[in-house]
């Protein structure tokens, strides 16, 4: 249990600082979009790895084809990243 709780403090001061700070989510947002966007381009497999239901990137890689895959994972690496300038732009202080 003593690791339960020093996780659910570690969340909980987490969710305390982006309340406070509100435009540094923005930040989280730009990152995760260019991580997914550098392996969409460097086709980094663990990206496109599904777990068997319909409607994720596995499935459509499956049903289209790898260059399909990818185009789609860049486009929503590119709309984190657009999300995430927003972001920083509407919670600007």
């Amino acid at each position: 249990t003593g690791i339960m709780e020093k996780e659910k403090d570690f969340l909980e001061r987490i969710c305390d600082y982006f309340q406070l700070h509100p435009n540094q989510f923005g930040w989280i947002l730009i990152i995760l979009g260019g991580v997914l966007l550098w392996g969409a381009i460097q086709k980094w497999e663990w990206l496109f790895i599904g777990d068997g239901r319909v409607f994720n990137i596995a499935w459509f890689r499956e049903q289209f084809g790898d260059k399909a895959a990818q185009v789609v994972m860049g486009l929503l690496a590119g709309l984190c990243l657009v999300a995430g300038v927003i972001w920083l732009f509407a919670f600007k202080k």
